[in-house]
């Protein structure tokens, strides 16, 4: 049987009804990681107390490209290639449908959506790109 991996239908979802829809997840100390890559870390440097309403909190941050919703650049794949901050936002965003599957995906990490359940949802929704 034929699936599609949850990941690659981030490049087919962007938007519903002229919606822009947030594929990003949050990224944090239980975000997985590639294994034998450094780890999501936050460390606190300083917090400047001004009045009781008003401070200023400083951190470092460091993680791995490769973890959690990430977009790879096409130098990861390519010798001489470009990286991400030269590629155009509008480069990022497409037209697309949005099939529901987090249900599924809840209960499987690795789930992976059937092409059957893309052609129902294409017939049912009459969407002739696939």
């Amino acid at each position: 049987m034929r699936s599609w991996h949850p990941s690659l239908l981030l490049v087919l979802m962007s938007t519903v009804s002229g919606r822009i829809i947030d594929l990003s997840h949050k990224h944090g100390p239980t975000t997985f990681m590639v294994p034998r890559f450094e780890h999501y870390n936050r460390t606190l440097v300083k917090t400047l107390i001004f009045n009781k309403d008003v401070a200023v909190e400083t951190a470092v941050y460091s993680s791995n490209e490769h973890g959690g919703t990430h977009m790879d650049a096409p130098l990861h794949f390519y010798k001489d290639k470009t990286t991400l901050d030269n590629i155009p936002l509008e480069n990022t965003i497409a037209e697309g449908v949005m099939i529901d599957v987090s249900d599924e995906a809840s209960n499987n990490i690795e789930y992976k959506v059937p092409l059957e359940k893309v052609s129902a949802h294409n017939s049912i929704h009459y969407v002739d790109k696939l």
